[in-house]
């Protein structure tokens, strides 16, 4: 979730990093979503509209991730549904939440 228009910079096929280092992963896929927003009008009435300021990404990041300690990694950040971890390459550093996570052999 972040100001409209940064997540244009976010593109398939970015090498992601960490501390000016390059991992071995990738942004797989990328989809930008409109924020909605809850409000009342001035006769109490609730009205949802989407924030015109607002967007979110849902990004799907590929690679080989260590495995250690009963977890994956993707550089020093812990891979784990619900967790809060940080997306960096050469041009965003992005906050984002795991929702899934998908091993594939």
């Amino acid at each position: 979730l972040t100001d409209a228009g940064y997540l244009d910079l976010i593109k398939e096929g970015d090498r992601i990093g960490e501390v000016k280092q390059y991992l071995d992963s990738y942004i797989k896929e990328v989809e930008l979503a409109p924020v909605y927003s809850t409000n009342l009008n001035f006769n109490g009435e609730k009205v949802i509209s989407i924030d015109p300021s607002m967007e979110i990404a849902n990004i799907v990041v590929a690679g080989d991730m260590l495995y250690d300690n009963m977890s994956y990694k993707l550089g020093n950040q812990e891979l784990r549904q619900g967790k809060i971890i940080f997306i960096e390459s050469d041009f965003y550093r992005l906050k984002g939440q795991i929702n899934w996570i998908k091993v594939v052999e």
